[in-house]
């Protein structure tokens, strides 16, 4: 451990952030903790001791759910890999008597991811007020949807569309679309949204309020599942079969606004959209998103081509659900491939830009820079299409399980950045 028990040492143990407290790999959990809990750690937190801090930290953010159910999930085998519906009916239903025992009797394990959740709050808080003060802000991402198997389900089932024995009922997914044939079957529990009116969206400004906590915006992901959303059956092997249902539409958005202040909110508004979208997008006044790869396909009504983006939206060459710039340009056909050009160059000579197209890289060059041109008051470039890599260092491919979030930035050489950081002064980015 990084921390010397002040008993032991005789001088004053002061916590600083540059510390990292771990466990060794050898250690469990619950050697770790039980060290902790001997060990007199002192912190300069407001002028309060750690302990303090951290008790605070668990009244006020924790609300002690989150950290009740990772301790269940890694002491309760043999049924710590299963679904909540297959957990004894004592810890499935939350009784109170037992989940008290249980604490009593996994106290080092509920300790040590008390001080985990504690730990990083305070190295996450020191790494955004570093970036901050650099003039970074910091934009966060929430899916509209949680786990199955997640402290807010387990706590909240009427929250959500489960069976009495707190099995699935209804699952969350999109119907068959531009990435997949036959839909994307996310699996996870729809909400109860009837529930949530009757107490004024409460669970849902809490996650919200919270999420500002941490970030300085917040993307909600799949926004158009406020307007209306996709249910399939539990037990469906695809997203084929489902139907579509109201939504709580802007009425959640202003109990959160009456609550919380006007916010910094980004609306993932891609796909198939309808006009409840639109109005929903209007009444909030919350910035949609426009993706450049979409943007040449010879339509002049697309709504990604710069001549149609409005001011009040964010610019994207693509997602982390896109393939990168350069591999989403090598795979095009001929055909579109030549469709692609012939419309990137019709805006490039509307806007006089002079940059030549001679081969794909330069043709990636050129949708990166007119991505930054564009009237959005923001413009976002995946740092995988700033150095213009392939294929291989895409993000993530939707309805696919493996292979996704593996990308590791590298060193970078500044010479790596300076034609990117030309046109951002080019552009007025910078």
């Amino acid at each position: 451990m990084a921390i010397e028990s002040a008993k032991k040492s005789g001088k004053r143990n002061v916590f600083r952030k540059k510390f990292f407290i771990y466990k060794r790999k050898s250690q469990s959990a619950s050697e770790f903790a039980g060290g902790l809990k001997g060990t007199k750690i002192l912190a300069d937190v407001n002028g309060r001791k750690c302990s303090d801090a951290c008790s605070l930290f668990v009244g006020d953010v924790c609300k002690n759910n989150f950290k009740r159910f990772c301790y269940r999930k890694t002491t309760l085998a043999p049924w710590r890999m299963l679904g909540i519906d297959k957990w004894p009916n004592k810890y499935k239903f939350a009784r109170a008597k037992s989940l008290q025992k249980f604490k009593k009797e996994n106290e080092k394990e509920y300790l040590f991811w008390q001080f985990l959740q504690y730990e990083f709050s305070l190295q996450w808080k020191a790494l955004k007020g570093y970036a901050n003060k650099k003039g970074v802000s910091i934009i966060g991402d929430i899916p509209l949807y949680v786990a199955y198997d997640s402290a807010d389900v387990w706590l909240n089932p009427k929250l959500f569309k489960l069976n009495a024995d707190r099995s699935l009922k209804k699952v969350a997914g999109v119907p068959p679309d531009y990435f997949s044939d036959t839909g994307q079957l996310w699996g996870n529990p729809v909400y109860n949204w009837s529930v949530h009116k009757k107490d004024g969206y409460s669970w849902w400004t809490e996650r919200i309020r919270r999420s500002f906590e941490l970030y300085d915006a917040v993307r909600i992901d799949h926004f158009r599942g406020f307007d209306r959303y996709y249910e399939i059956d539990a037990g469906e092997r695809t997203a084929i079969n489902g139907t579509w249902r109201r939504g709580p539409k802007y009425e959640l958005f202003q109990a959160a606004e009456n609550a919380l202040g006007k916010l910094n909110i980004i609306a993932e508004d891609l796909g198939s959209l309808d006009k409840g979208v639109y109005r929903l997008m209007d009444e909030t006044g919350y910035p949609g998103m426009k993706v450049m790869e979409f943007a040449f396909d010879g339509n002049e009504d697309n709504p990604y081509l710069p001549k149609n983006i409005k001011e009040n939206s964010v610019c994207y060459t693509g997602t982390h659900d896109n393939d990168t710039l350069l591999g989403y340009i090598k795979k095009l056909k001929k055909k579109e491939y030549e469709v692609f050009v012939k419309g990137l160059e019709e805006v490039l000579g509307k806007e006089q830009i002079e940059l030549e197209l001679t081969d794909k890289r330069s043709v990636a060059k050129a949708v990166l820079f007119v991505t930054l041109w564009s009237r959005s008051k923001l413009a976002l470039i995946p740092i995988q299409d700033i150095l213009l890599l392939g294929s291989s260092s895409r993000m993530n491919t939707p309805s696919t399980s493996r292979g996704n979030w593996q990308f590791k930035l590298k060193r970078i050489e500044s010479y790596e950045l300076s034609e990117f950081i030309g046109y951002c002064g080019l552009t007025g980015r910078l």
